[in-house]
């Protein structure tokens, strides 16, 4: 977070790189994401159908670093149908490499890439914070095994399920920098 919070080459890709972490969406997800499709009042994001891997609407819950950062992107792209419009043509989403080339430019070639913030994610929601798979599975959208997938079509969105997560995720992931930084003990 301490690197990519440093990022000065692109405000909309460091944008871009911190929603990536606190939605765990697909980076192709996020670059082609439309304005139409965000509720910030009630803190939901919901990807239609077309534009999932799986073919299934998905919902993400947004946590308020997520609408900080939105309202903050709002404002530098908002004549625009895409959060993320390409430079040459604001009609196309920027480029599937910008974010990629961003962790680069940061040192972290061949350590990270853009894809695996979903491992960083469910790796903490579930190794260090000890979420329930279903929910951790859902968040990333994935279908569920065998007959639960067949059968459970619960989304958890109660606010005290995914949302609750998500926002405890953000802070687990913002309370970290500032605590190596001396700034809360």
């Amino acid at each position: 977070m301490r690197d990519i919070e440093a990022y000065d080459k692109s405000p909309m890709v460091r944008i871009g790189l911190k929603l990536l972490l606190l939605t765990a969406v697909r980076p192709g997800e996020l670059r082609r994401a439309e304005w139409t499709e965000f509720d910030l009042d009630a803190a939901v994001w919901k990807i239609p159908a077309e534009r999932m891997k799986m073919g299934r609407a998905h919902q993400v819950p947004l946590p308020s670093q997520a609408l900080c950062e939105l309202r903050y992107l709002h404002k530098l792209t908002a004549p625009f149908k895409l959060l993320f419009p390409g430079r040459n043509d604001p009609r196309k989403p920027i480029s599937d490499a910008a974010f990629g080339m961003a962790l680069k430019r940061m040192g972290y070639e061949g350590r990270h890439v853009p894809h695996g913030t979903r491992h960083v994610v469910a790796t903490g929601l579930k190794k260090e914070l000890g979420y329930p798979r279903e929910w951790i599975e859902l968040q990333l959208s994935h279908k569920l095994p065998g007959i639960e997938g067949v059968y459970t079509h619960a989304e958890h969105m109660a606010p005290d399920q995914r949302p609750a997560m998500m926002q405890f995720w953000a802070n687990y992931l913002f309370g970290t920098e500032r605590q190596e930084d001396g700034l809360v003990k």
